[in-house]
């Protein structure tokens, strides 16, 4: 809807872990359609005035601060990096630790720098986050020969979490050098820009939140929705 040309030629290639492409997942579901119809659904910029989305909040500040209404003044730039890892597999108790090449300690110590260097950004709006992490052959008393890590870093300032994507990038290069692995992938995924709210919608809602009694924060939104993109 928010008319992305670039979303709608990366769904034509787009797969799941399971090799389902987008287009035969939605048959499937019961949308039949045909990957040049996709910018169909584009709306003109001239369609709508604004767009408003109602969310619960995904985390825990609201609910601590005993607030019910949160207004977003600005929603957090995302951006996903995949990165593997690859070493010398072998048994884990006939290897000794100076012969080794491990992709899994490589991946380890990657999840630190990240928490590392998130934290030296001197914000409280940088956030990573290493959601996947995963071994090759993936049994305990197995060597792992191979590493795969997906990372979410997000920050309302685009820069600062670009300099953070640098810095983690960096230490993948010196990781895989100390630890003699191979750095085979590191790809940033998604890079997305940081959106803000009109403030013509900001103070209706809070006109409509005083009117109507109710407390209400000013806050950002660290979660990204439809919001982030039709603010486009």
């Amino acid at each position: 809807m928010a008319g992305s040309m670039e979303l709608a030629q990366s769904l034509k290639g787009t797969f799941d872990n399971q090799n389902v492409s987008f287009v035969d997942a939605a048959n499937s579901a019961g949308y039949k359609i045909h990957p040049e119809d996709l910018h169909n659904v584009f709306l003109n910029q001239d369609t709508y005035f604004s767009f408003i989305e109602l969310h619960i909040e995904q985390g825990p500040i609201l609910e601590k601060e005993g607030v019910p209404i949160g207004i977003v003044t600005a929603i957090a730039a995302p951006a996903s990096i995949k990165v593997e890892f690859e070493g010398n597999g072998g048994h884990a108790g006939a290897v000794l630790m100076p012969a080794r090449n491990d992709a899994g300690l490589a991946a380890a110590e990657l999840a630190l720098a990240v928490e590392k260097h998130v934290l030296e950004s001197g914000s409280i709006d940088t956030v990573g986050t290493v959601g996947i992490l995963q071994l090759h052959p993936g049994a305990i008393n197995s060597i792992p020969s191979k590493s795969h890590l997906e990372i979410d870093l997000r920050d309302i300032d685009e820069k600062r979490r670009n300099d953070v994507i640098k810095k983690v990038h960096q230490s993948a290069i010196d990781i895989s050098k100390v630890r003699a692995v191979e750095l085979s992938e590191f790809k940033i995924v998604n890079q997305d820009p940081p959106a803000l709210s009109d403030k013509s919608v900001v103070n209706a809602m809070e006109f409509s939140a005083k009117q109507l009694g109710l407390q209400y924060k000013l806050m950002i939104s660290r979660a990204y929705h439809d919001s982030l993109f039709m603010a486009r």
